[in-house]
This record gives C-alpha cells, structure tokens and sequence, in this order.
C-alpha cells in the first residue's frame, strides 16, 4: 500500500478492506 499514489487509492485499499470484512463477518 504505498501512500505516493495518492489519498484515492488508500481510500479504495480502505473500501476494499470494509467490504472483505463485511463479507466475512
């Protein structure tokens, strides 16, 4: 997860993580 790309891209690393969790739980 590098952090130079931009705060989009953590946001979207973020979301998907938000997701993975709410599938799995």
């Amino acid at each position: 997860m590098d952090m130079s790309t931009g705060p989009k891209y953590n946001v979207y690393y973020i979301v998907l993580f938000y997701i993975n969790v709410h599938l799995f739980y």
